[in-house]
């Protein structure tokens, strides 16, 4: 029996990791169909059509479902449309794949999720981090020799060149899953403190987070949107333990690295190849290896992870950054006090 996958969104992130992940997933899986592609602009959805696979081409969403009556549904819009398409979607019991973040705000958060139990939606947030092979394999690491509570510090850095976005919380909430996938603890608390960039436009700025996880362990996150090159990079420390990993990002020059020391003894050197070109994007970066998993999952009736329910915490911090909040207290999902 075939499985129908429709996709909604054909601007440009869908087709510069998106469209490739889902062609690929089609092509190993026979049974695997790309039914419908739904953009405003028809013509983008039958461009994208013809590029990626997908056998037909709508500019209103219904009108697909109501022709492909698909079995999943990708969602790949801008931050601000992505809540408000999805909701119907997974009320109706779709299964969605949906680009982060999942909303804009925690009211908007809280409405998409009350809509996934009532349709009984299986769901899955795009936090492509989580599949990179190196933190795949420093989550790894952690697992088998830093338990969350014995890990003291987690140290990211995210940098950007010249990205003057007026709100860069959308990229920067990646941060803020990453260092939740590696601590394995819930976070508790978090002080925000911004350098406003006014100069180079609204709303840009350097953002500093200091906090804790429900773990113990402290955390900071340095995010320089407009610095002089695109890196990420986490340092997780423990007693007599060292982890550091950069990702790989989409330049030739940003090879990945995973180093693993104890005892001032380095146990672990692993590295992943450049970017040579934006071919190597939805591979290298997790893009492919987040689609397989969500669509593997749904074909076998299992919960993808991270499903929607699980990014209250990184959707709560991303809106407080957002509206420079200089102090979050994160308990039970849904609610957090500002101080």
């Amino acid at each position: 029996m075939s499985f129908k996958i429709c996709l909604v969104g054909c601007g440009s992130h869908s087709r510069r990791v998106h469209g490739a992940s889902l062609q690929r997933y089609a092509r190993e899986e026979p049974e695997v169909r790309l039914a419908g592609v739904c953009d405003l602009h028809l013509e983008a959805a039958q461009a994208y059509g013809r590029d990626f696979g997908f056998q037909r081409a709508y500019d209103d969403i219904e009108a697909m479902l109501a022709q492909e009556r698909p079995d999943a549904i990708s969602v790949v819009l801008p931050p601000e449309l992505t809540c408000r398409v999805c909701i119907p979607l997974v009320e109706k019991g779709l299964p969605v794949f949906m680009e982060k973040p999942p909303s804009m705000t925690s009211a908007e958060f809280g409405k998409l999720v009350a809509a996934a139990e009532r349709g009984h939606a299986l769901t899955q947030v795009a936090f492509n981090r989580r599949y990179t092979e190196l933190l795949v394999r420093a989550r790894e690491l952690l697992d088998k020799n830093m338990p969350p509570e014995s890990v003291w510090e987690i140290d990211y850095e995210m940098t950007r060149f010249n990205r003057r976005d007026a709100d860069f919380s959308t990229t920067a909430i990646h941060a803020l899953d990453a260092m939740l996938f590696l601590a394995r603890s819930p976070y508790q608390e978090a002080r925000f403190s911004f350098r406003e960039r006014e100069d180079l436009g609204p709303g840009v700025a350097d953002i500093f987070m200091e906090g804790t996880f429900e773990s113990g362990a402290r955390l900071r996150l340095n995010v320089q949107p407009v610095a002089g090159v695109i890196l990420e990079r986490v340092t997780v420390n423990a007693l007599g333990q060292s982890l550091m990993l950069e990702l790989p990002m989409w330049k030739a020059e940003s090879v990945g690295n995973l180093r693993y020391w104890r005892d001032d003894h380095l146990e672990v050197e692993l590295h992943s190849g450049g970017m040579e070109n934006e071919a190597c994007l939805f591979e290298q970066s997790g893009f492919f290896a987040e689609t397989k998993a969500f669509f593997d999952a749904v074909r076998a009736g299992k919960s993808p992870s991270p499903g929607v329910k699980e990014a209250w915490q990184q959707v709560a911090l991303m809106e407080a950054m957002r509206n420079r909040v200089p102090h979050v207290r994160l308990s039970e999902p849904q609610t957090l006090a500002v101080g």
